[in-house]
């Protein structure tokens, strides 16, 4: 390092040319042979260094494209030798380092006070070699071994790379050469040495980043999900690993300016004009395969792009097959560089895309090109509704959102389909505000499309929950899709949306036998439909569950994956709605660690397609974990989000379905007065014939509803009120075929007869739910009031083996699952439950100063919330819960026990 303090005009050995006996001082960069620093925050690759170890082999090579940290892994290595005692020299050369500079560089970096040796006799008679092999001769005279480092070789030209193959054949045994370069020069042949094993070459398949290389860069700062994101976006390459660590916490538009500032001075450094305005034109292409790419960009485009040498590792493959795609760096890049004046480029790949049916694709690319008139064609003939056929929930969504509200209201097709997009969305329809549409589309006209259009609409509405179950408009549409299902010739993929839809009403009407009738007979129709077959079978699985048949619903969720993988390989959204109706048939079993791994939250949900169905399933889990976790206040959270979820994206049922589920949570959290005005706010019904109607409402809805219903009365201690809707309650699900409601019915109607006084009653709904809970392992209802489960068990004499089975195994559950965490105490309650085995009422009064008519209250409470008949019932299943520990009678309760049940 002391050499840059030295004349830079240094005069070496070289001469100059010796024809005219003139000599020529070559002025040497002393920079260029200064070993890099190691750049701040650089991750250490111990075993990656290991391997590179130039000291191993005669030849060393690191060839990528930049910013793979060649030059990073290449001054780790020669730092390494450095510590061991070798002679290492570096040199950083550029395209003006010819034959002669390159050795007054070598010289240079060489630094040693050698008496230099005359060259053998073999040397090639050129003032260059000459002095070159005085060089060699010293470091092979040096006891030590020598490593020579060379950066960015490919930059050097065609006389210096005569040098470089003349120090792989010639140089000395102790002469070990490092090379990194983003493509081999013409003339340096490192094919040999490697076929001899005495060199090796990394590309950047071995540079890249691993997953647990870019974990460890990363830190502990970022979430699992975060940096699964990054990780993708980046491929490992690890200059855009640290753009994106450097900017994590800065704006997104600061961080795309670096970027693109690097590839346009790094990465697209010295690239000829024809090359750079190819290379942002193929980086237009998100992905491409072969056929595509040359159409758009030409005969031999693909191969010519996989020639670009700053490219080396940033080209990749999808799937293992002819698809492709550049990295994510340098699409943004060409985006931002071209700026709207690739016009005619977006046109053509928009065509292109159209004729190979990626429509989503297409109808982008040609608003790029400010075309909208061409993305409406591209939409109406790429089936306008009927793309959620081809492309799924989310496919339809994204093609007809990305059009201009004019353009869609001069096309009746495009109408329909953009309703369509807001059915999905869980928009309720209003014809008045649409138009008319679909009047106009099943008019006099004879348009085949348009009616075709219209009845996938309605079939649409039906199975996103978008007009009321049991309506006369459902009933009206349920007809005309099995006329239009009748036809002969009527197209199949239209037929099969139509059953898809039949079945999603059956489904939440409660009809599961015609609902899985209906959607067999999507399946049958969707063979060359992939994402309705796969679509059937989510719903498939979802109806199946609902029946209590638990293993072939998880038969049914595990093909849908299966089917998503092989059809939709990263695409995410069959995975997230399998794994919402597979987390809440996990939670009704009693499976808290399934349910915990499977759940997804909302907004992931909502951005690959979900509908009301799905969103319920996720809330209803994420709710009932926080709850089992003794978290009152995120279960809040949760519900809280959900509902301005709901509320923002006009979701009228899912709000309906999420106020009871609401109310239900305050009532466990001991909140009945905000439970009541809650119920008065969002109008949902107090008409016992209202609450159990399956005509107007889904089987789920009425399922929240009325359970949030039955405990609002018994914490109002209207017992009657409770069992009479219990009864209406259990009798209506008991007409249905959806075994998981009769589970919550039978459980919320024991509740109501054991409160009421009604014991036999309160026996007999137990049997009941013990028999489903043996058929298909249910039980979370009963879990739900743990307290009063456990009673009703210890009462139940019976001689049946199987009841006997089922009641031991609920008890079990009940002492794993109802703590206090099930069953929420104020610190009052629990200050009167630790005096009411030895104390009477007006003694707890004046001990606590309260009124005796206070202390009734509590008791009451007390007595609900565990189920208990009496005072030492009481206090035993408050111990047995958790919720006391042994205590006196006249002493204050333990410190453990009033943290564990303080839950205001």
């Amino acid at each position: 390092m002391e050499r840059m303090a030295q004349d830079t005009e240094r005069l070496p050995r070289t001469t100059g040319d010796t024809r005219d006996g003139s000599n020529t001082t070559y002025r040497v960069s002393p920079e260029k042979t200064l070993l890099p620093e190691t750049p701040i925050g650089a991750l250490e690759r111990p075993g990656l260094v290991d391997r590179c170890d130039p000291a191993q082999r005669r030849l060393t090579l690191l060839v990528s494209a930049g910013g793979f940290g060649k030059t990073t892994l290449l001054a780790d290595c020669c730092r390494r030798a450095e510590e061991r005692g070798d002679l290492v020299i570096w040199l950083s050369v550029d395209e003006q380092d010819d034959a002669r500079r390159l050795v007054a560089h070598l010289t240079y970096a060489a630094d040693v006070p050698w008496e230099m040796a005359e060259p053998d006799g073999e040397a090639i008679r050129s003032t260059e070699m000459l002095d070159l092999d005085s060089l060699l001769a010293g470091i092979r005279s040096d006891s030590r071994r020598c490593i020579l480092a060379i950066d960015e070789l490919d930059r050097i030209p065609d006389d210096s790379a005569r040098i470089i193959d003349y120090l792989i054949w010639r140089g000395p045994a102790n002469l070990h050469l490092a090379l990194a370069c983003r493509q081999l020069p013409r003339l340096i042949d490192v094919a040999t040495p490697i076929a001899q094993g005495r060199a090796i070459s990394l590309g950047p398949e071995e540079l890249r980043f691993t997953y647990p290389e870019f974990r460890a860069f990363f830190g502990s700062e970022l979430t699992s999900e975060r940096l699964g994101a990054l990780w993708q976006e980046s491929q490992g390459w690890p200059i855009a690993a640290c753009l994106q660590r450097n900017f994590n916490q800065t704006n997104a538009t600061e961080a795309s300016q670096v970027g693109d500032n690097w590839v346009a001075s790094r990465l697209m450094r010295g690239m000829a004009t024809s090359d750079r305005k190819f290379l942002l034109e193929a980086a237009c292409f998100e992905w491409a395969d072969e056929d595509l790419f040359d159409e758009v960009l030409g005969v031999g485009s693909t191969q010519r792009l996989r020639e670009l040498a700053i490219l080396r590792g940033l080209l990749q493959r999808i799937d293992s097959g002819t698809r492709f795609r550049l990295h994510a760096l340098i699409r943004r890049y060409a985006e931002s560089e071209l700026a709207g004046e690739d016009r005619d480029l977006r046109r053509r790949m928009a065509v292109a895309f159209a004729a190979r049916g990626r429509t989503v694709d297409a109808v982008r690319q040609a608003l790029r090109a400010n075309d909208a008139g061409l993305a409406a064609e591209i939409v109406e003939d790429g089936g306008a509704i009927r793309l959620v056929c081809a492309f799924g929930i989310r496919g339809l969504q994204d093609a007809v959102g990305l059009l201009p509200e004019d353009i869609v209201r001069k096309s009746p097709r495009l109408r329909l389909a953009w309703l369509a997009a807001q059915a999905i969305g869980g928009k309720a329809f209003d014809p008045v505000a649409a138009g008319g549409i679909l009047a106009v589309a099943t008019g006099d006209g004879n348009d085949d499309d348009l009616r075709t259009d219209s009845l996938m609409l309605r079939g649409l509405m039906l199975m996103c929950g978008c007009v009321p179950a049991g309506s006369d408009a459902v009933r009206s549409v349920m007809v005309e899709g099995e006329l239009a299902i009748a036809q002969t010739g009527f197209d199949p993929v239209v037929s099969a949306a139509i059953s898809y839809g039949q079945a999603a009403n059956h489904y939440q009407l409660g009809h599961l036998d015609a609902a899985l009738a209906a959607i067999r007979r999507a399946r049958g129709f969707s063979l060359e439909t992939p994402s309705l077959a796969l679509a059937a079978w989510i719903l498939e699985g979802a109806i199946l569950f609902a029946a209590g048949d638990v293993a072939s619903s998880e038969a049914a969720l595990t093909e849908a994956l299966n089917t998503a993988q092989r059809q939709f390989p990263g695409h995410e959204s069959p995975q997230l709605i399998g794994d919402a109706f597979a987390a809440e048939a996990a939670i009704e079993a009693n499976r808290t660690t399934v349910a915990r791994r499977r759940v997804p939250p909302l907004d992931r949900l909502a951005r690959v397609g979900a509908w009301l169905d799905v969103y319920a399933a996720s809330v209803d889990v994420r709710v009932e974990l926080a709850h089992r976790q003794n978290a009152p206040a995120h279960a809040s959270a949760i519900l809280r989000e959900a509902w301005e979820f709901a509320r923002a994206r006009g979701l009228s049922t899912f709000c309906r379905w999420l106020a009871a589920v609401r109310v239900s949570a305050l009532i466990r959290a001991g909140r009945q007065d905000e439970a009541k005005e809650l119920w008065r706010e969002t109008g949902l019904p107090s008409d016992l014939e209202q609450l159990v109607d399956m005509a107007q409402q889904s089987w789920r809805e009425m399922e929240a509803i009325c359970c949030a219903r039955v405990r609002l009365l018994l914490a109002g201690e209207d017992y009657a009120g409770a069992l009479a809707l219990g009864d209406a309650f259990a009798a209506r699900a008991r007409g249905s075929s959806v075994v998981r409601l009769q589970s919550w019915a039978t459980a919320q109607a024991m509740c109501a007869a054991w409160r009421g006084g009604e014991r036999r009653r309160a026996r007999e709904y137990l049997v009941e739910n013990l028999q489903l809970f043996r058929r298909t392992g249910f039980s979370r209802a009963l879990l739900a009031d743990p307290g009063t489960a456990a009673a009703v068990l210890e009462e139940l004499d019976t001689d049946d083996e199987y009841l006997i089975a089922a009641k031991r195994a609920v008890l079990e559950l009940i002492g794993i699952s109802g703590s206090h965490a099930e069953v929420v105490f104020t610190n009052r309650e629990i200050e009167i439950l630790a005096r009411l085995s030895d104390h009477r009422d007006k003694e707890i009064a004046r001990a606590l100063g309260l009124t005796d008519n206070g202390i009734r209250y509590h008791v009451r409470k007390v007595f609900a919330k565990l189920g208990a008949a009496n005072r030492q019932e009481a206090v035993r299943k408050a111990k047995r819960l958790g919720v006391l520990t042994a205590v006196s009678g006249a002493s204050d309760p333990s410190p453990s026990s009033r943290s564990a049940a303080s839950m205001q």
